[in-house]
């Protein structure tokens, strides 16, 4: 923050005036925000840069149509949308960000402010402001079509209220735009995130006749490599609303399979199994999924027997002799012989409850620094937090305990930290699911604390306090609704 603090000293009343000044405090913006600071750091950082001295609101607004500032209203508008993207801000300062986003740009910098508002969108309802106006500009105009696709997207899925009444002009328009052979790979993929966005919350509102126009648009988008992954994805998301298409249609299967692509299998087969009447989903299964549960490529294998195990075949004692050894499953984790093909592994066992899978997590708990720095949250956080409420509550207290005894406690805080930092809304699945390990950290506290009395209540709070506590604000940073009923 020392920098900070002389950055802003060094710019007064001058950076209005000098596009290279005002460049450089941008990178230092940039710079600054990118360290580990605290809340209120934070907003000493962005209330200086949008309002005195670095006045970046007024600036980019006065200075948009100058050429000579072009490229610096371009990175000013980007930094504002990074800014929004990693840090929660107050709202007011979302209300002030829209207001200059919603200005006219040249067509460069308007992309910028488009990316901008979706980044707002994501975060406050002010991001939806300007709604007809953005369908209007995807419909009728020719440039950034692709950013106007994503940012209507963005307002389906995040504030669903204030697209009630356009749902059927905006799945026109998308369904239009996806039907024309002349838009860029960029503009195609933009529309189908766009159209899953839309399908969120009113897929189950728009007529068959027209979701099964968009699944030939989208088995159109599947031939095409650079669309592939953008067309599984709405895939992975909405499967079920094309149940009775997907059933009937192996290609589909074979080709998410190909691609590797495990959430659409999952939805795939998921929806398939709604649609088809037991002993033919059955026949499906037998005939697709099970010949790779032998695969040689681990993360294929995996992927079958979760399938499986979702299908409510596979996830027998039978099944973990054969696929899984528990106990040298254990012992790798314990030495430190984490490769990926453990991983999946660890992560099948857990999903699919195999018998002594509560050990496995225990291990993989105890050795949370052992595995791979980009797959340890996914392995065995998300394991946790989507594990069945015994499971994870058993692994809660098991945690505590571990973390209470291990005075003071500093090697159990990046987990602790991973299991309540949602990275601002970006991991969904600890933004879903971190709110049930606090209701079971609680209900373990009070557990114990019910158990003594009198001068060993003060005791043990005390013991709490001095080695629990520094867990507790992460807790508190997550900023959730505390459920008090259980205090």
């Amino acid at each position: 923050m020392e920098e900070w603090e002389a950055v802003i000293k060094s710019c007064q009343n001058a950076t209005a005036s000098d596009t290279k000044l005002f460049a450089q405090v941008l990178k230092s913006t940039e710079i600054v925000l990118a360290e580990d600071l605290a809340p209120f750091e934070t907003e000493r950082v962005v209330s200086t840069l949008l309002n005195d001295p670095v006045q970046l609101l007024c600036v980019v607004a006065a200075r948009r149509t100058d050429n000579d500032w072009a490229a610096t209203v371009r990175d000013s508008l980007k930094l504002l949308a990074s800014t929004v993207t990693k840090h929660r801000l107050s709202e007011k300062y979302y209300d002030d960000i829209v207001e200059l986003c919603l200005l006219h740009y040249s067509p460069l910098a308007q992309q910028a402010a488009l990316g901008c508002l979706a980044a707002v969108a994501r975060r406050s309802a002010a991001g939806a402001r300007g709604l007809r106006r953005h369908v209007a500009s995807l419909e009728e105009t020719a440039t950034c079509k692709a950013p106007l696709a994503t940012l209507i997207g963005t307002i389906c899925e995040h504030h669903p209220s204030a697209v009630e009444d356009e749902v059927t002009r905006i799945w026109r328009v998308f369904l239009n735009l996806l039907d024309s052979n002349k838009y860029s790979v960029t503009v195609r993929k933009a529309i189908l995130d766009g159209v899953r966005g839309l399908l969120t919350h009113f897929g189950a509102e728009l007529p068959t006749r027209e979701l099964n126009v968009l699944y030939e648009q989208l088995l159109a988008h599947l031939d095409h490599p650079k669309c592939e992954a953008a067309a599984l994805q709405l895939l992975a998301a909405h499967a079920r609303l094309f149940r009775e298409r997907v059933a009937g249609d192996a290609r589909v299967r074979a080709l998410a399979w190909r691609s590797g692509a495990r959430p659409a299998i999952l939805a795939l087969y998921g929806a398939a199994g709604e649609a088809l009447a037991p002993d033919a989903f059955q026949k499906i299964l037998d005939s697709e999924v099970s010949p790779r549960t032998r695969s040689a490529r681990f993360y294929e294998r995996y992927t079958a027997l979760r399938v499986r195990a979702l299908a409510g075949t596979g996830a027998d004692a039978t099944d973990a002799a054969e696929h899984a050894d528990v106990r040298a499953l254990q012992h790798r984790v314990r030495c430190g012989h984490v490769d990926w093909d453990t991983c999946e592994a660890v992560c099948w066992c857990i999903h699919a409850r195999v018998p002594f899978s509560e050990c496995v997590l225990q291990a993989a708990i105890l050795c949370y620094e052992r595995f791979p720095a980009n797959k340890r949250k996914e392995v065995v956080v998300h394991s946790l937090l989507r594990a069945d409420a015994e499971l994870r509550s058993c692994t809660v207290k098991f945690l505590i305990a571990e973390s209470v005894r291990a005075v003071p406690g500093a090697g159990w805080l990046r987990l602790w930290r991973d299991m309540f930092d949602d990275e601002d809304g970006r991991d969904a699945v600890v933004a879903e699911c971190c709110d049930l390990v606090l209701d079971d950290v609680l209900h373990c506290v009070t557990d114990v604390l019910h158990s003594f009395v009198d001068d060993e209540v003060c005791l043990y709070t005390l013991i709490l306090k001095t080695c629990f506590l520094p867990y507790y604000n992460f807790f508190l940073a997550t900023k959730m609704k505390v459920r008090r009923d259980l205090i």
